[in-house]
């Protein structure tokens, strides 16, 4: 029985926690924040500023070990011609284009390669041709010092200077 001023409620205890829930559905992708801070700068890339590009307007006769007479540059950056040849300054790889003109009196077993200190490099060697100007390109690592010449194999072969140059040496840093 309840007095007028006292509670007549029901004490209630907590029963035991009921299990978890399922996890609800993953809400709205918020605003993107700030942009971090630039980083340091990073070293610098090598500077592959080696180059140059050679050749020879005239008329020539070549002969075996003699390099192809190369008399003129057109543009270079720590190349020059030295006589009909060019030293190495920087140990790297080159990239080395080179060719002759028409050979009018060309035979069997004339070519021309690239030599690197008067030593034929292995798969440079082109024929010779009394039709068509000849060129070759090939990729070699070399030395500072090395000296790089366009070599023929000849006996008075005359490359004609008609049309173009009769020969020219580019030859490139890449690495």
């Amino acid at each position: 029985m309840c007095m007028s001023n006292d509670c007549c409620c029901p004490v209630f205890i907590p029963g035991p926690r009921g299990p978890q829930g399922p996890q609800g559905p993953t809400g709205a992708t918020g605003p993107q924040g700030p942009t971090g801070a630039t980083g340091p700068q990073g070293p610098a890339g090598p500077a592959f500023n080696t180059f140059g590009s050679f050749y020879n307007p005239l008329e020539q006769i070549i002969t075996t070990g003699i390099p192809v007479a190369l008399t003129t540059t057109i543009t270079a950056n720590n190349l020059a011609l030295a006589g009909s040849s060019i030293v190495i300054p920087i140990t790297g790889t080159y990239l080395i284009g080179y060719g002759v003109n028409t050979v009018p009196n060309a035979v069997a077993g004339n070519n021309i390669f690239i030599a690197v200190n008067a030593v034929g490099i292995v798969g440079t060697e082109r024929a010779l041709s009394v039709a068509a100007g000849t060129s070759g390109t090939t990729i070699v690592f070399l030395t500072a010092g090395n000296i790089v010449t366009l070599m023929p194999t000849a006996a008075g072969a005359t490359i004609s200077a008609i049309g173009s140059p009769t020969a020219f040496l580019n030859i490139t840093r890449i690495a």
